[in-house]
């Protein structure tokens, strides 16, 4: 006998309770959002976000180009997902596409039993298997996080905490802090190009999404720049730990829990009392966290189910992503998406209105946040409505395509959380059905302007692009990056200089044990040292060459251990122990300014026309590899690719998404925006706030 869906039987167990005041609440908030507004809301660098999953497209002209606008176009239903009129438009344009299996999810939901749901023994299983880790990584680590990440989607990241209570935990206690932290985002002062695209808590919602508690209770810093398009740090760890090579049945196992753990009756007793509050904008905020509980919850029993199913080419990880991706809180939401082999159809659908239209999903024109490279990859399909497949001669010999090809039959032929979706095949021959589809999906033809210029983003996207450094700047850089890790590990000035002196003098430090595993211990960090005096050429007169100053403070130790968490596991001695402190340096020193001066927000590694092997060997790309290997990174990092490179063969840490460039100006929206060399380099010595001697100093070009 199977087991039973727990993520089906949540659902049934949070609508059961709530459906009454959440479907008034969810009335109020959907006929006001109906509405017609003269108020049109155009954000060019912070991106709108779609935390309600609710927002439309609109054509707008507010700027000095045709774009693309939100409107509020929500659907009838609180738990289902907006088809913004597809089946009509595809009609029209006679595209050959038809409803994919909804009816078959609807009777499995339906099938789970109506008794008491108690979440029972849940958080002492979930505390056990997390008592099991024994390193970094290991199965019962990406078992928790996966947990984790499910709760975020359902409920947001600044909830996620009160699932975890000990059974004992007074319900009324936990209703009492649901409804406190529920209101809590009201009292943060919003930035100010928040506040006009607040109209419905939206910006609220993305705080309750990515707010984080730290171990003493109190709230972790917290800055709006790392949110994009609603997605902040917790998500990008959602992600990693997602997309993760693992055996389906601990994915399985973790959507399990996840969804037995949300079963906790102070926490639904606390969106109760605020859905049927008298505070207007508490009552709006509940009902739009409940909102995407139940459809994630949709996206969790389906993942659950499809788990249970014999696959050929689509992985765990796959449907995992293409779930989470269905309630992530994006904008602009695309209305149809497109499965094609790339070198066979990009250079057709290059010359196509729905190329620059922000309605179609193309991996192309698609824009990711923090997801990894499947989770962007799936990004495109979850939550559209319509889904096309071009059947091109070669669409078979790509994995990718055969994955796509195989979720989509599956979609259609076995079962589907969107309840209006269509889904099909086009010949390359009817490629021009698809614009005229988004002719009468826009609304009206497109004028001249608007035919040449994308519509999203509207003003094209800057993403810093390093590049390949001299290997004496690599070495500064990377000596530099060996201080803040003695820094981080032994926490104090003094002692690091000491025992850099005793590494660049004996080779060696046997008082205490190296800040990393790397399995060449000290005498790595002195060959660090080392190569970087020799550039230094200190004398007698000017002894030192790189030390940490008297003054080094709390505010850096801190900023070093915050840095030092994202060195991975160097046990077999790969990555490299030096590519790994050039980074820490980078993103110590050199990001944060780029950030400040609103000049770093997405950060591409432009690999094209590198050989794996200058890739793995060159020691000019040193940062570039060590950004690849750390365990995250505090901005979003992409690869950039050619046709025919295989970056996909490389392994890569983490799943970066690669961008691929099959056709000249393929990624027309992104301005690859390279740090002006002499300016970057002679502000280091000064914005490392290291002491460097005068000779390093000169080399930068300072003195």
């Amino acid at each position: 006998m199977a087991a039973p869906n727990e993520s089906a039987t949540s659902l049934r167990w949070l609508l059961d309770d709530l459906r009454a005041p959440l479907t008034a609440a969810w009335i109020d908030v959907r006929d006001r959002m109906r509405a017609p507004s003269d108020q049109t809301v155009m954000l060019t660098v912070d991106w709108i976000s779609d935390p309600w999953i609710t927002r439309g497209i609109q054509p707008a002209n507010v700027l000095p180009i045709p774009t693309a606008a939100p409107i509020y176009d929500p659907p009838d239903d609180v738990d289902q997902w907006p088809d913004f009129n597809i089946g009509a438009t595809l009609a029209a344009a006679s595209l050959p596409l038809r409803r994919t299996s909804h009816d078959a999810f609807t009777v499995m939901l339906a099938s789970v039993s109506a008794g008491p749901h108690n979440a029972g023994t849940a958080v002492e299983e979930f505390m056990a298997s997390q008592q099991r880790i024994t390193a970094y990584g290991d199965a019962q680590m990406i078992f928790g996080d996966q947990v984790r990440a499910w709760i975020l989607g359902c409920i947001g990241s600044f909830l996620r905490d009160l699932v975890f209570t000990p059974p004992t935990t007074d319900p009324e206690l936990i209703a009492q802090t649901t409804t406190l932290r529920l209101g809590a985002p009201r009292q943060f002062t919003l930035p100010d190009p928040w506040v006009a695209s607040n109209r419905f808590g939206d910006r609220h919602l993305e705080l309750l999404l990515n707010l984080t508690l730290q171990g003493n209770g109190t709230l972790a810093p917290f800055d709006p720049l790392d949110v994009r398009v609603g997605q902040g740090i917790p998500w990008q760890q959602a992600w990693r730990w997602l997309s993760l090579d693992v055996p389906a049945e601990l994915t399985q196992s973790a959507i399990r829990l996840a969804a037995r753990l949300l079963r906790s009756p102070g926490l639904r007793l606390g969106f109760r009392r605020a859905l049927t509050s008298d505070d207007e904008e508490l009552r709006t905020l509940a009902t739009g966290v409940v909102r995407r509980w139940a459809l994630t919850l949709k996206a969790m029993a389906w993942a659950e189910h499809a788990l249970d199913l014999s696959w050929e080419v689509v992985r765990p990880a796959d449907i995992a992503c293409f779930a989470f991706s269905a309630t992530k809180p994006e904008w602009p939401r695309r209305l149809i998406a497109i499965s094609h082999r790339s070198a066979e159809v990009k250079p057709q659908l290059r010359h196509m209105q729905v190329w620059k239209s922000s309605r179609c999903a193309i991996d192309a024109t698609y824009i990711p946040s923090w997801e990894t490279n499947t989770g962007m990859i799936w990004g495109l399909f979850a939550a559209s409505p319509a889904v096309v497949r071009v059947r091109t001669p070669g669409y078979d010999a790509s994995v990718w395509c055969r994955r796509e090809a195989e979720m989509v039959q599956h979609l259609i032929d076995r079962a589907d959380y969107f309840a209006n979706r269509f889904a099909g095949d086009l010949e390359p021959a009817q490629l021009g059905s698809l614009d005229e589809w988004e002719t009468i999906a826009r609304g009206a033809p497109r004028d001249e302007l608007a035919s040449i210029q994308p519509e999203f983003p509207a003003m094209g996207l800057t993403v810093w692009s390093p590049r390949p450094a001299p290997p004496w700047e690599l070495a500064v850089l990377r000596a530099a990056g060996a201080l803040r890790a003695l820094s981080a590990y032994v926490g104090n000035s003094m002692m690091v200089n000491r025992i850099v002196g005793e590494l660049v003098q004996h080779g060696d430090f046997t008082l205490i044990p190296p800040p990393t595993n790397h399995p060449e211990g000290w005498r790595a960090y002195a060959i660090i040292f080392l190569e970087v005096a020799a550039a230094a050429k200190p004398s007698q007169a000017n002894p030192f060459w790189l030390r940490l100053p008297q003054n080094y403070g709390e505010d850096d130790l801190a900023r070093d251990r915050e840095i030092a968490q994202l060195i991975p596991n160097l046990r077999s001695g790969t990555p490299r122990l030096g590519d790994v402190l050039v980074a820490v340096e980078f993103l110590r020193t050199v990001w944060p300014i780029m950030v400040d001066e609103r000049r770093g927000r997405f950060l591409i590694l432009n690999l094209q026309g590198l050989s794996h092997q200058r890739w793995l060997e060159d020691p000019e790309w040193s940062l570039h590899r060590g950004l690849s290997a750390l365990r995250g990174l505090p901005v979003p990092l992409w690869f950039l690719q050619l046709a025919g490179q295989q970056l996909s063969d490389w392994e890569l840490r983490g799943d970066p998404p690669i961008l691929t460039e099959h056709v000249d100006a393929q990624f027309g929206w992104m301005i690859e925006a390279p740090p002006v060399e002499g300016e970057w380099r002679a502000r280091y010595p000064d914005d490392s706030g290291l002491d460097m001697s005068p000779s390093l100093r000169r080399l930068h070009g300072t003195s």
